[in-house]
């Protein structure tokens, strides 16, 4: 089978699915199952499309236009999966340590507006934000956004539930 890419897109293709893996292991040792799992799965697809663009065998002439579609929309799509997963994320949540609610961390809530036990509405800065917030107030301590979401549990706010409503 003629390949749809050249030497020069399957050592891209590589170069991509090597980023990808080292990416996955960094997650696994840092406890990120999510990301690593995503990673691991891009690794797999780029895995798939190097094996099925290799030449092998007999050639076997492709149709052209099928030639130019699969390589343009397989050339998009490793680059949006490479960009996505290959950029390092620097968000950070601000953790008040003063007090905790219950078992729960309290965070900075968003627009400096109080705080939050909802990650949802906590503030969300970046490293130097963070970081010059400990300075100004060591109980402000910075966490790094994928740590403490990959740790983060639903749970029942009891201001919320009233017997009356729920036996109706």
């Amino acid at each position: 089978m003629n390949s749809p890419f050249d030497k020069e897109d399957l050592r891209a293709l590589d170069d991509v699915q090597c980023v990808l893996w080292d990416k996955a292991k960094k997650a696994e040792i840092a406890g990120d199952e999510r990301t690593k799992s995503f990673l691991s799965i891009a690794g797999q697809i780029v895995m798939g499309a190097i094996r099925a663009c290799r030449p092998a065998g007999p050639e076997v002439a492709m149709n052209n236009t099928f030639d130019r579609n699969f390589r343009d929309e397989l050339r998009r799509t490793v680059m949006l999966v490479a960009a996505s997963s290959t950029a390092e994320v620097d968000e950070w949540y601000l953790q008040d340590s003063r007090v905790c609610v219950g078992n729960c961390m309290l965070w900075w809530r968003k627009d400096c507006s109080g705080y939050t036990v909802d990650l949802q509405e906590a503030l969300v800065l970046t490293r130097e934000e963070a970081l010059e917030r400990h300075a100004d107030r060591a109980t402000d301590v910075p966490w790094r956004r994928s740590y403490i979401d990959a740790r983060a549990r639903r749970h029942v706010d009891v201001q919320q539930c009233f017997i009356g409503e729920a036996s109706a």
